[in-house]
């Protein structure tokens, strides 16, 4: 067990923190926004992959890292480290003595089940030995074959493996095996009021799925439920009081479907009710995020109060096999009336997939990769909103943020043509995905597919790209660019062309205002500009324009880039002459392009982690802010300390009044490639830090603390909610 303190910092999404720096700066990291009444602390563990729920109402959440989080109402949670558990996706279940989940042992080799006290800590069982000897264990070796589920009685426990088609059970006071029966494609599992075991049989040819009923025995009951077409069952929970059996359903349902045990009647069966709106998060207003809307439902409890339970984990438990740890994903806790299906409050986690932007046109909307979040800059701390989620994962299955392994980074809003645009590269530069947004018609919130840069092998016109690996290939990868040129958010094959020349492993990755792409390896610079967009807003890429910065000066490498299309000129954050430098290129698409000045940073700097450029117009002036973090802090551990803000006349490299913001939140340090500005009308900057997984933090300052002009009455409003 670990302080609540500590298990704050390191597992819940976001914290608040509000402080003065120099009299002016402040820092301002993000909480759920508070709703009335909240028994819980209103933040949920960020990876949740089940849910066991007590009978005083007691809420164990379960992650694919091996963590249990305790939440009781009205008091804080409690997180217990499950140290024997390895990442395998997770399954949990429980009685009135203990809460048991699925693990595997630290060989990773063997799975099996880790028996926990309703405290969260190991309750280890006694293992007969020889000569009358014994040991203590707290872990349950099951074998080799995958583990299904998991389904705890006050009798028995059921643990079902798809894999060898049979249900073992196992005595849960001593552990001691019971014996095992035939269940063709066990799934999910619940134990009913009477004792016995649900369990969920998917059979793949005809695609149906059956719920069907055994004794403790093994012996199969007549009474089955027949699920409707295109149910995905993700968990399943009984509530002895009433004799229902509940589902939580994964497929385009997105909701609860409650069935009367008593009552079976229909093929298929009808259901006494379902809980949460039907298309859940694409229901309505697609994406927009409310109160009723479930988004990957996938663990469910009951408590003696007749409070329904529900987890959900945005990315629906749909990532890939491969890598299951891979995304990182926002989640929800929701509790219901299971009698009225009445919402009663949540709470709530998002993820920032490392990467966030600020909308440039309206400064208190931020987008991450698949999440859409408002700010409030009038408060601190408790100031953020969950708005909407942008990926549409049945509508559009091959998005790249859906079947990517790896969780998506970099994220750029433009807005082109009075349209905003959303930019998203992976994690190892293995694809670029561009989105477009109908903001006014039935998308709502969804992010439809509109362009793909994508490296498949050499000679494969394989697709998706997720059925290659990203990164280096055997043979090199051949890079191609595609138009979803009919706007269905599809990439057709015939859609894909050949992007000779480019690489997007390079050390840096940009998008201009006009929405070009930038790309560098070391001195070289490639240019992708659009040529033209449809009548429904997807853009069509021009060929790549290449040109190499060597001539002008001795640059090494570059990091960071801000162009201005209109004056044709590149800010740019480089090693020159082997120094950090920030320097001002005129005239860059021109053959007569030079460098206006160029200013070095200080020796300390590493400008490959820790410089970051970013324009905005104020006054008159452009301004270009580099963050310095000292040598001591350039570690990728917990640190805390100072970050200087450096910033910059743009027309001439002057430096203004620099600002140190401190203390540092833990998480380390990342790439401040990850860091975005704007100006809000408030008569201030902010700047956006996304480089902590699970964190984003808001530093915000008066222009005047910086020396540069007051903002005229044009520019950015802000959004009042």
């Amino acid at each position: 067990m670990i302080s609540v303190a500590r298990a704050i910092i390191a597992f819940t999404a976001l914290y608040a923190v509000a402080v003065s720096v120099n009299g002016s700066a402040r820092v301002a990291t993000w909480q759920p926004a508070k709703s009335a009444p909240i028994p819980l602390r209103n933040i949920v563990a960020t990876d949740v992959r089940g849910l066991y729920v007590a009978s005083d109402g007691t809420c164990y959440t379960y992650s694919s890292r091996g963590r249990v989080d305790i939440y009781r109402p009205r008091r804080q949670p409690v997180t217990a480290l499950t140290e024997a558990v390895l990442a395998d996706g997770g399954a949990i279940s429980g009685n009135s003595k203990y809460v048991f989940i699925t693990c595997r042992d630290r060989s990773g080799a063997t799975n099996g089940i880790l028996r926990l006290t309703l405290d969260g800590k190991p309750a280890p069982y006694e293992v007969p030995g020889p000569d009358s000897t014994s040991t203590k264990r707290v872990f349950l070796p099951v074998g080799q074959a995958r583990i299904s589920s998991i389904a705890a009685g006050e009798g028995a426990l059921f643990i079902p493996s798809t894999d060898e088609n049979i249900v073992r059970v196992y005595n849960p006071d001593t552990m001691a095996p019971m014996g095992w029966f035939d269940v063709p494609h066990p799934g999910h599992a619940a134990v009913d009021a009477s004792g016995q075991l649900w369990v969920e049989q998917h059979d793949a040819v005809l695609n149906n799925t059956t719920l069907v009923c055994f004794d403790p025995s093994g012996i199969r009951q007549p009474h089955a439920i027949t699920l409707q077409a295109g149910t995905k069952v993700q968990a399943l929970t009984a509530d002895p009081e009433h004799n229902l059996l509940i589902v939580a359903d994964n497929g385009p349902d997105q909701n609860i479907k409650v069935y009367d045990l008593g009552k079976l009647v229909g093929t298929p069966t009808t259901a006494l009710r379902t809980i949460g709106r039907a298309r859940g998060m694409y229901a309505k207003r697609a994406g927009q995020a409310d109160a009723v809307k479930l988004n990957g439902p996938c663990g469910l409890g009951v408590d003696d109060t007749g409070y329904l339970y529900v987890a959900s984990c945005d990315a629906g438990l749909d990532r890939p096999q491969s890598e299951p740890d891979a995304w990182h994903d926002g989640a929800a806790l929701k509790c219901f009336s299971l009698a009225t299906g009445r919402f009663r409050w949540k709470a709530i986690s998002v993820i920032t997939d490392n990467g966030a932007d600020f909308d440039p046109q309206i400064a208190t909307d931020i987008y991450t990769a698949d999440r859409h979040l408002l700010y409030d800059y009038s408060k601190q701390g408790y100031a953020w909103s969950y708005n909407g989620y942008t990926l549409d994962r049945f509508r559009f299955p091959d998005d790249p943020r859906a079947v990517f392994a790896g969780s998506p980074e970099r994220v750029w809003v433009r807005h082109i043509n009075k349209a905003p645009y959303l930019f998203v590269a992976g994690t190892s530069g293995n694809f670029l995905a561009v989105y477009r947004f109908n903001k006014g018609g039935a998308d709502g919130e969804i992010a439809i597919p509109a362009a793909l840069i994508a490296g498949l092998p050499g000679g494969d016109a394989s697709w998706p790209p997720a059925k290659h690996t990203a990164g280096d290939a055997n043979p090199p990868l051949t890079w191609r660019i595609a138009t979803d040129g009919n706007g269905n958010g599809h990439f057709e094959p015939a859609e894909f062309a050949p992007l000779n020349g480019v690489d997007l492993r390079g050390q840096l990755l940009a998008i201009d205002k006009q929405g070009a792409i930038w790309i560098s390896h070391n001195t070289s610079l490639t240019r992708i500009a659009v040529s033209q967009f449809d009548k429904m807003g997807v853009p069509h890429y021009a060929d790549p324009v290449n040109f190499d910065l060597a001539p002008l000066a001795a640059i090494t490498d570059t990091y960071s880039l801000v162009y201005d299309p209109g004056a044709d000129t590149l800010f740019l954050a480089a090693t020159c002459s082997g120094a950090a430098s920030i320097m001002c290129i005129d005239n860059v698409m021109k053959p007569s392009r030079s460098v206006r000045w160029s200013v070095p940073l200080p020796a300390a700097l590493d400008p490959a982690h820790h410089a970051f450029i970013a324009r905005v117009t104020a006054g008159g002036q452009i301004l270009l802010f580099a963050a310095e973090k000292p040598a001591a802090l350039a570690s990728e551990t917990e640190s805390a300390g100072p970050v200087r803000l450096l910033a910059m006349d743009a027309h001439n490299g002057r430096l203004l009044r620099p600002i140190e913001v401190s203390p540092r939140l833990p998480g380390g340090a990342g790439e401040l490639s990850a860091l975005r500005l704007v100006r809000t009308r408030l008569g201030e900057f902010a700047v956006l830090d996304a480089r902590v997984p699970e964190q984003l933090t808001l530093y915000r300052w008066p222009t005047s603390s910086l020396g540069v002009p007051a903002r005229s009455a044009r520019g950015v409003s802000v959004k009042r909610k």
